[in-house]
């Protein structure tokens, strides 16, 4: 994501906003609205989600900026860069707990600005690489759980018929197997849902890479411990040979 990048301008002074929307065009960025309010801010990006949006905290209508770039980051997953005259350490410690990707105090010059920008465009383009990679890895490892587990549910039911004994052991492997790729399958759903909805303007609550990589951990411990049951059984689970029956 470089210069090409689309940025929403959410500021109610008219001087203000011109000079960053003269700013951002002269580094090459687009700018296809600018706003004064946080009720026109989140109609402009439902209409047509931007890369980035910076936003003025103190704005017209009843909606302050802190509490649009909430709404806009739950329902849009667009990330959202600060602007505010007021320094203070209540404003920052509020605007702060917004999680943004970026804080600016007036006046900044060019520089600054597109500085700014950048580092929030590239954090926001990395969060997202992260994200696909963890999906990435999850998909994998509930291939592995499933085909391992499935294994050791047929080891098992060989044992058990060789042994003359119930099927219980391994139906109970197969429902555990089951049980856990089904719950990952549907957290994948919801995350490839939120995402299609996010990007299509629609309500979606995204959730973050760190849920994701804590279902990854969860798959690939799950795969570990399969695969130990099938390192630690299988040898004690193995059908008797017919020599060896035949012996006893």
């Amino acid at each position: 994501m470089t210069s090409a990048a689309r940025i929403h301008v959410v500021e109610d002074s008219p001087v203000v906003a011109l000079h960053i929307r003269r700013f951002l065009e002269r580094s090459g960025y687009q700018v296809p609205s600018v706003v004064p309010s946080g009720e026109e801010a989140i109609e402009h990006v439902a209409a047509s989600p931007p890369d980035l949006v910076l936003m003025d905290i103190q704005l017209e209508g009843r909606m302050d900026g802190i509490e649009a770039a909430r709404v806009i980051w739950d329902r849009f997953a667009v990330p959202v860069v600060y602007l505010t005259a007021n320094s203070d350490e209540a404003t920052f410690s509020r605007a702060v707990g917004g999680a943004p990707y970026g804080y600016l105090v007036k006046p900044f010059d060019e520089r600054t600005l597109q500085a700014t920008v950048e580092v929030a465009l590239k954090r926001y383009e990395d969060e997202r690489a992260r994200l696909d990679e963890a999906e990435q890895a999850m998909a994998q490892h509930t291939k592995d759980l499933s085909r391992m587990g499935h294994a050791l549910e047929q080891h098992i039911s060989q044992w058990s018929a060789a042994q003359g004994v119930g099927n219980d052991l391994a139906t109970r492997v197969a429902l555990m197997v089951d049980a856990v790729t089904e719950v990952v399958i549907s957290v994948q759903a919801q995350r490839t849902a939120a995402r299609v909805s996010a990007e299509s303007g629609e309500r979606a609550g995204t959730p973050g890479t760190e849920i994701v990589d804590e279902m990854a951990v969860l798959v690939s411990a799950m795969t570990e411990v399969v695969g130990v049951m099938r390192t630690s059984l299988l040898p004690a689970l193995q059908p008797p040979a017919d020599g060896a029956a035949k012996a006893a």
